[in-house]
């Protein structure tokens, strides 16, 4: 009884080719090949050999055994999970009964950094600064108004004061730009709004302007 020589070659690998998983993970890889065409016994199992390729590493490959039956299962491939960031190579050895087993030539895969989320931290950051803003502006708001009313009561209380000394945190009409509206006051609406030249060192100041219609004009004018 003759029997064959095995030959060397018939058990490789033809081709590797790595991929990311079809879920985007950053810490794995996919790995798909295609089994020898004819090899000189049964295929039995798969080494997987990988190791990310850095100098200062200094570890040894690490392995994975897939099984024949779990390759088939999975449409031949294999996903090697828990990955740090990194350049890797990979080879694979065909393993069968003849015995006559090489790993392929290395590929190379890189594993990403994955995006770093904004930590809690800088998110509550964020709030007190939004809430500050917000505080500072109703604040703002109130002072205004309530300089505003005193002025009105000022002038209805004494309508024969026709000597009018401006205070130091009036200014003048081309100083105040409108913004938006906010509501409706007692007298009028109210907006949201700059003023300019108001503040010592700071050009330009958010600020509540309440507006006074038509109706509350008439009610505080001097009878003739």
């Amino acid at each position: 009884m003759a029997t064959t020589l095995a030959l060397a070659a018939a058990d490789d690998i033809p081709s590797v080719h790595v991929m990311e998983e079809s879920h985007n993970s950053t810490d794995s890889m996919k790995i798909k090949w295609e089994e020898p065409k004819n090899p000189n016994g049964l295929i039995v199992k798969y080494i997987i050999e990988y190791q990310r390729v850095d100098p200062n590493n200094g570890l040894a490959p690490k392995t994975e055994c897939i099984r024949r039956k779990d390759y088939i299962e999975n449409n031949g491939s294999a996903i090697i999970r828990g990955l740090l960031p990194g350049n890797y190579s990979i080879r694979i050895q065909a393993v069968s009964l003849s015995k006559q087993d090489r790993f392929t030539n290395y590929t190379y895969y890189i594993i990403q950094k994955p995006n770093e989320p904004i930590g809690n931290g800088i998110i509550a950051i964020i709030f007190v600064l939004v809430f500050a803003v917000l505080a500072a502006a109703v604040v703002s708001a109130g002072y205004y108004a309530v300089k505003k009313k005193k002025k009105i009561m000022i002038t209805s209380i004494n309508p024969d004061y026709h000597r009018y000394v401006p205070d130091n945190w009036e200014t003048a009409r081309e100083n105040v730009s409108l913004l938006r509206e906010l509501g409706q006051g007692a007298f009028g609406m109210v907006y949201e709004g700059i003023v300019r030249n108001l503040v010592e060192g700071q050009p330009e100041v958010r600020c509540a302007v309440k507006t006074v219609n038509e109706n509350a004009s008439k009610m505080n004018e001097c009878s003739s």
